[in-house]
């Protein structure tokens, strides 16, 4: 063992050939105003490009079965399945685009698109089809002759900007491009042009009624399908009959959910509201509803916790809680390859897929991780972590970021060439290595330069002498001091120990004369 003498203080070295320490983690922000890194990074998040799953970019509505747990997606070149390892793409029967999926009460999968309603079955090998693979079977042969010849004089439905393809059936002049479709414990309900149709278990019993041409939704409440007419409110379809409800007119109903105290939640586009007879009580501040009416909300469900989750145009997803008032927000700021979600569902696991016209996303949200990285401002490869100053700075492979605790978002400190390996935080001041030494400004807006530019690695405070530092190199371990105010460089390399036998990487001042110095590699011992 060999010996130095810092003024006066004997110092002596050990070599680790590798340290590993494993510790808890524990979140704490001492001020409320600080923006919770839990809610500015990103959540544990997946997306499924168009390449992985086979299929077009645009996704419209998922639905997980409860059953299976395979997930349904639509898509605009048809149905995917996943079975969590395998993507299938399922064509709808005429070609073209499924714009809403469903899974009914007695776990058939049924979609809409593109004029055309269908039901998923098992293929039938007698056709030319695989035996255990689901099939698309489209509705209309089990429609009553009535309903197309009441159609017959209507033009067909023009395919929307979104699709590419047209209707090819008799059924798209009464469905539409984009079928409204409503599973409910007696069936699945599908509206048409001047019909509503339940189809029951198996789409072998089919009812039809009467109902009026303007009917843009259809929700569940309370033991029968309910529906919004243009210009006249709100009707209840009961015993074949349209009855009007006097209830005040709402945007559109999105879906419905009754609590274990009986109360029901319309999910509406403005917001979730409860519902207690004929009366409607918006829920949250007047604030989230303002901030929901001004978007446009795709869809919404409603989550085990008593909260909410909507899906919408220029926020991305929107999650609240069981009062109707914003927790989270998951918006391309936060990971999401757009802003734009179109259809969201919740698994088994907590997680939430959401149908994108990028792709398909799982995120868990119900995780203590969140990542920070290029989201958030965070380029290249983290290194290194320090707080100094009341910020927090991360060194990383392309340079040096500090995170703004009220937005939550990293912002670069500037003057780097090249990557950082470390920083550290000594005294009041902040120092970093790579290409040198360097030393933050107050405002921690640039740096200075303190050194030769030789590649310098790791840096640690000296217990002995706390304003001092020291900082590793390729061969060698220098001492860092403060220098006098009014030098043009705030710190520099007082002097070097030399003759190291490689590079150091980090290092730890025991306070009672030792440094125990950990190599970036070691190269095999001589043996007698």
């Amino acid at each position: 063992m060999s010996f130095c003498r810092i003024r006066h203080c004997p110092i002596s070295f050990a070599f680790l050939r590798a340290l590993v320490l494993l510790a808890p983690i524990l979140g704490h922000s001492s001020e409320s105003a600080a923006a919770n890194p839990r809610f500015t990074g990103t959540p544990p998040l997946r997306t499924w490009r168009t390449e992985e799953f086979g299929a077009s970019a645009i996704n419209w509505r998922v639905v997980v079965h409860p059953r299976t747990g395979f997930l349904y997606v639509a898509n605009s070149a048809g149905v995917l399945e996943f079975d969590g390892v395998r993507w299938r793409l399922i064509r709808m029967p005429r070609g073209g685009s499924a714009r809403i999926v469903l899974v009914s009460a007695d776990g058939s999968v049924w979609a809409g698109g593109s004029g055309s309603v269908a039901v998923l079955e098992p293929g039938n090998p007698a056709d030319g089809e695989r035996s255990g693979e689901l099939v698309a079977r489209d509705i209309s042969p089990r429609l009553p002759a009535a309903i197309f010849a009441a159609a017959s004089d209507a033009p067909p439905v023009a395919a929307s900007g979104d699709e590419s393809d047209e209707p090819a059936s008799g059924l798209a002049t009464l469905v539409g491009v984009a079928p409204i479709l409503l599973e409910t414990p007696e069936g699945v309900y599908v509206r048409m042009r001047h019909h509503t149709v339940r189809f029951g278990p198996g789409a072998r019993r089919v009812e039809v009624w009467a109902t009026p041409p303007s009917i843009n939704r259809l929700w569940w409440h309370d033991g029968a399908v309910h529906f919004t007419v243009r210009d006249r409110g709100i009707f209840r379809l009961e015993n074949g009959q349209s009855q009007p409800v006097a209830m005040p007119a709402q945007r559109q109903v999105l879906d419905t959910v009754q609590r274990s105290d009986g109360t029901w939640i319309w999910l509406t586009s403005a917001g979730p509201c409860r519902v207690q007879g004929i009366t409607i009580h918006p829920l949250g501040s007047e604030a989230t509803r303002t901030f929901l009416s001004g978007e446009i909300v795709y869809d919404a469900i409603a989550l085990p916790d008593g909260g909410f989750a909507y899906a919408t145009s220029r926020h991305g997803l929107v999650l609240l809680d069981r009062q109707g008032e914003i927790v989270e927000v998951l918006d391309r700021g936060r990971g999401l390859p757009t802003d734009r979600v179109n259809g969201v569902a919740l698994d088994r696991e907590g997680g939430l897929w959401l149908a994108m016209h990028t792709g398909i996303v799982r995120v868990q949200f119900e995780s203590a991780l969140a990542s920070h990285g290029l989201a958030q401002g965070l380029p290249g490869s983290p290194r290194s972590f320090a707080v100094g100053r009341d910020r927090l700075f991360v060194a990383h492979s392309e340079g040096l970021v500090w995170r703004d605790r009220v937005s939550g978002r990293f912002k670069p400190v500037l003057g780097f060439a090249g990557g950082i390996n470390q920083v550290r935080s000594i005294g009041d001041s902040v120092l970093a290595t790579g290409a040198g030494l360097w030393a933050v400004t107050p405002d921690a807006a640039s740096v200075v330069l303190c050194s030769d530019p030789d590649t310098r690695y790791g840096i640690s405070q000296s217990v002995t002498e706390p304003a001092s530092a020291y900082v590793s190199g390729a061969m060698d371990l220098g001492f860092a001091r403060r220098n006098p105010p009014g030098d043009a460089s705030p710190w520099s390399i007082a002097f070097r120990f030399l003759n190291m036998p490689t590079g150091a990487n980090t290092f730890f001042d025991d306070g009672a004369g030792l440094v125990w110095i950990c190599l970036l590699y070691t190269s095999p011992s001589p043996r007698d």
